[in-house]
């Protein structure tokens, strides 16, 4: 079965062409961006590879949550009749049956050095190119932008100081830059860190594409993965020392780069940064507020649907399409139960993430899924599959089967 698994790592690189692959999918042709193709692909892998390797399979503990939460899922969408009205393979089902089997594919395989350094070399690429086209947005705001496909209120988008931007990830999912950009991101610069290469411009231009989607969850999360070269630096000193110089740079760089634009920092700080004035006007007060009020009536299993009709009304009265907060968002979906699965399943996850760090010393897979549970806080997705966050777990895996094989070198 090796060519099996040969074949297997292949999708995986070409999964790392995402964004192109999905400008054509979803952007030109109009169907389905490329996540969806490849849970297609990876689920029949993950059957084909059960059948064969079924006597030596390794289920980990944290996927146990998440099977049970799949489980939760099928239940809720024979009761609400999802199933009679949008087929078995709805969203709803797909992204956690397809979060199963990508876990359950990468615990299995073990991922070769040559491997990870094409996926290194890709995500470089990927790095420059993303800086290169949020710049050319910068100046001409139609380039590559996906907001007509998806139908966005552009009322909120008039201006260079407020339009959102998606560099190459839009085609895939609005939220894309956040979970695939921003963990590549974290995953490249731990990675060079840790093989003491250079990483600075890397770095910069992450910097600047982050800083100019003009998102604030992905500007934090961006700020958040910087700390990568402290925690992982054995010298926490010297660590120190060159992120404040680099700090220092990197606002020498912008601060060259805005001007080069006509930018008008204030602008951009009172019209998006702290476009609300105050906490209490923003979605996510609201949020809270109108958790408040509909949660106590489906505290244990929740209401089984995303958005009820009086939630929704609810929220657009606040100004925002939904509960704008995950977590608060699959409290009254799924109930206490429901959400028991599901942030267990994250929490273990992330705990073995953080013990798999500290042990290899390859901390870029913790930030990434950190920034995925950081980002909850401030939207909803309860789907980590993105090919960005996808690759943490294979580097992750890779990391620690190279510590098993090298124990001295860790």
């Amino acid at each position: 079965m090796k060519s099996f698994d040969k074949l297997i790592k292949l999708v995986f690189i070409v999964m790392l062409f995402s964004p192109f692959i999905s400008y054509y999918t979803f952007g030109v042709f109009r169907k389905e961006n490329s996540t969806f193709y490849f849970q297609i692909i990876f689920n029949l892998f993950a059957i084909i590879y059960i059948i064969t390797n079924f006597d030596t399979l390794k289920i980990e503990k944290y996927l146990i949550p998440f099977i049970l939460y799949l489980l939760y899922i099928i239940i809720w969408n024979f009761y609400n009749g999802n199933f009679e009205k949008k087929g078995f393979f709805n969203a709803s089902i797909r992204d956690p049956l397809a979060t199963v089997f990508i876990l359950l594919l990468i615990s299995n395989l073990n991922f070769n050095e040559d491997f990870i350094k094409k996926s290194i070399k890709i995500f470089k690429t990927t790095i420059i190119i993303s800086a290169l086209v949020i710049f050319v947005q910068l100046i001409n705001n139609n380039f590559l932008n996906p907001s007509e496909i998806y139908k966005l209120d552009l009322r909120d988008m008039q201006t260079v100081y407020t339009q959102r931007r998606y560099s190459i990830f839009g085609f895939i999912d609005l939220n894309e830059i956040g979970f695939s950009f921003i963990p590549i991101v974290a995953l490249c610069i731990s990675y060079l860190q840790r093989n003491k290469e250079s990483l600075w411009v890397y770095l910069m231009l992450a910097g600047f594409t982050a800083i100019f989607t003009n998102t604030r969850y992905i500007m934090i999360s961006y700020i958040i993965i910087t700390f990568i070269i402290i925690v992982q630096n054995q010298n926490k000193l010297t660590a120190t020392v060159k992120f404040s110089l680099m700090l220092f740079g990197g606002a020498i760089f912008f601060m060259v780069i805005l001007s080069i634009l006509n930018f008008d920092v204030t602008n951009w700080f009172y019209e998006r940064l702290f476009s609300e004035g105050s906490i209490k006007n923003t979605t996510r007060y609201a949020a809270l507020e109108n958790f408040l009020i509909f949660f106590p009536n489906a505290v244990l299993f929740g209401t089984g649907v995303h958005l009820t009709v009086e939630i929704e009304l609810a929220s657009r009265f606040s100004g925002s399409s939904q509960i704008h907060v995950g977590y608060l968002a699959h409290l009254i979906s799924y109930g206490i139960i429901g959400s028991i699965f599901l942030f267990t399943g994250w929490l273990l996850f992330l705990k073995k993430l953080y013990l798999n760090a500290k042990h290899t010393r390859f901390w870029g897979a913790f930030f990434a899924f950190s920034i995925f549970l950081f980002s909850n806080t401030t939207l909803v997705s309860y789907s980590f599959y993105s090919y960005g966050l996808i690759f943490a777990f294979v580097f992750d895996k890779y990391f620690v089967d190279q510590a098993k094989l090298n124990p001295q070198n860790n």
